[in-house]
């Protein structure tokens, strides 16, 4: 608590390395020498870790008094702060403007992270327009920092404690902007390496932490044997063993195993029986129904079987969604909602919108078309195919059509109207616009969408609306809770905490192998040991018979 040292706290989940930083941090706060423009810095990979660690702030005493000294950031939130306010010593000729994912790619048409072209024209359109793109965020915080040492300083005063969570899974680009901090803040580095599942990503590698130590040479301290999040149950040590490799042939407690037949509904069956065991193991060990519930695939297509069991079921749940064809399509419903003051200009609107959707897919083909098919109706020549009629048709029945100025009843039915449109490929586009509510999306756009309505009766321009409303939650603090069930892969559960936890294993849309994995399956060692700890009271492993790798052999009970 007291050390002026930089410090490195090693521990699994729910070893309470968070609160005893922030315990390190409500301390150093108290100090007389803080001045009320000083703060503590929080730094963490997600909005969700983020609301973990508020929503364990919020606990402590001292909270209340000292909140505005206590900052809580992301790693994009932080950088971002950096370069909105000094990018303008880089050289940008315009003010700079977060270019969100879906707007990015279709920037990249398809093209990968690392392609030259791409990466000059992000920088090109960076130094001429100001658009900043998520990737350029650290590089360009780090370049502000490297070359002002007035401004490192600056930041430094004010931050003279600052906190690092999962250190361990930092690119090469965060942890250099947090070295430039070395000797001028003190450092508190939170890491777990049985943690470390994102080093896929380039640039984070198993020795970040060696490094750590030989650059810092902190006191470290070791909280491995230490669990709060499910002390009454047996859930760490399961964790623990399947990493390990070292599971014991018995019922651990707080985790239930079992299998479903191969045949075609029984899948969905093995979901709806985990949700049920869940509840018989509240109600048996006396407790509270969960609130919140996870449920856990290793890839996407396993969270979307997962997601059209439970609708076949008609059991309400959340799930992250493919955000890039969510906001193009989302956009296109906003078009169709703005004033149509020429039916002609409004088409072309809509096509380019799609086109836009296609071009995110990096479909040569269909952009071509679609370009082709601009082109056409701008020099009032006739188009093929179905795709402009439907258009057209769908924006004569909403042209003279008097909105309500409601703006959730009038999004949904442009929506209506979409679905049951003559052209397939439209309505399928516009249905992923029904993904937009998850995670508190919907409220900021209809807001955005109700203050244009209350200007003049119309939503104009509903895309701009939709626009500042999808930027702001995309960068912002704010996470709601992880109430009800929640769909996810593994990856995406990081950071986060439920009462109870299924993970799904099915051989055709999400096994446990993953693709390279060396042959003691370390890659999903490592993922079962982050999608089991999410659990505070009950784990339940839903697995098909006879398709789960070797580590898992003998753990699933018939």
């Amino acid at each position: 608590m007291d050390s002026p040292d930089d410090l490195l706290i090693i521990g699994g989940p729910g070893s309470g390395k968070t609160t005893i930083s922030l315990f390190k941090a409500f301390r150093f706060l108290s100090q007389p020498e803080i001045n009320r423009g000083q703060q503590v810095l929080f730094l963490s990979f997600s909005r969700n870790a983020r609301a973990r660690i508020l929503e364990s702030a919020e606990k402590f005493e001292e909270f209340d008094d000292l909140r505005k000294h206590l900052s809580i950031q992301t790693f994009h939130g932080f950088f971002l702060e950096i370069v909105k306010c000094h990018g303008y010593l880089l050289g940008t000729k315009e003010k700079i403007n977060v270019v969100p994912p879906h707007d990015e790619a279709i920037q990249k048409f398809g093209r990968k992270d690392d392609d030259l072209n791409w990466l000059e024209e992000r920088e090109q359109n960076f130094l001429m327009k100001g658009q900043l793109v998520f990737d350029l965020f650290a590089p360009k915080a780090l370049e502000i920092l490297s070359k002002s040492a007035r401004i490192l300083e600056l930041y430094a005063k004010r931050f003279p404690l600052i906190i690092v969570d999962e250190a361990q899974d930092t690119d090469s680009l965060q942890w250099s902007i947090v070295k430039c901090f070395a000797k001028r803040s003190q450092l508190t580095i939170l890491a777990d390496l049985r943690q470390q599942i994102y080093d896929y990503r380039e640039n984070v590698n198993s020795e970040r932490l060696d490094e750590i130590k030989k650059f810092l040479n902190p006191v470290e301290f070791d909280f491995s044997s230490e669990n709060h999040r499910s002390p009454e149950m047996e859930i760490l040590k399961f964790a623990q063993d399947i990493y390990n490799r070292s599971v014991e042939q018995r019922k651990y407690k707080g985790v239930d195993c079992f299998k479903y037949a191969p045949q075609q509904n029984y899948p969905a069956l093995g979901i709806m029986r985990g949700l049920r065991e869940i509840r018989k193991l509240s109600e048996a060990n006396g407790g509270m129904l969960p609130k919140s519930i996870a449920i856990l695939a290793r890839t996407n297509a396993g969270v979307k079987s997962v997601s059209r069991f439970l609708n076949n079921y008609n059991v309400p749940h959340k799930y992250q969604f493919d955000e890039v064809a969510t906001n193009i399509s989302s956009r296109l419903v906003a078009c169709l909602m703005e004033p149509i003051l020429d039916s002609r200009q409004h088409l072309l609107f809509c096509l380019f919108i799609v086109k836009e959707y296609f071009s995110t897919k990096g479909n040569a083909r269909e952009v071509d078309k679609y370009t082709k098919w601009i082109e056409s109706i701008k020099d009032e020549k006739k188009v093929t195919g179905t795709m402009v009629p439907a258009l057209v048709a769908i924006i004569s029945t909403i042209e003279d059509m008097d909105f309500t100025g409601n703006p959730a009843k009038d999004w949904r039915y442009i929506q209506s109207v979409l679905y049951s449109s003559t052209n397939k490929g439209l309505a399928k586009i516009a249905k992923h616009s029904e993904n937009l509510v998850a995670f508190n999306r919907g409220k900021k756009i209809m807001q955005g969408l109700t203050e244009r309505w209350d200007l003049d009766g119309r939503y104009s321009n509903a895309r701009g609306a939709l626009q500042a409303a999808l930027v702001e939650t995309q960068i912002s603090n704010i996470t709601p809770k992880q109430s009800g069930i929640n769909l996810m892969n593994m990856h995406q559960s990081k950071g986060k905490e439920f009462d109870a936890v299924i993970i799904y294993e099915n051989p055709f849309s999400c096994p446990f192998e993953v693709k390279d994995d060396t042959h003691d399956y370390l890659k999903i060692r490592k993922l079962l040991f982050v999608a089991i700890t999410r659990a505070r009271n009950h784990v339940v492993l839903v697995s098909q018979h006879n398709s789960y790798p070797p580590i898992m052999r003998g753990v699933l009970a018939t």
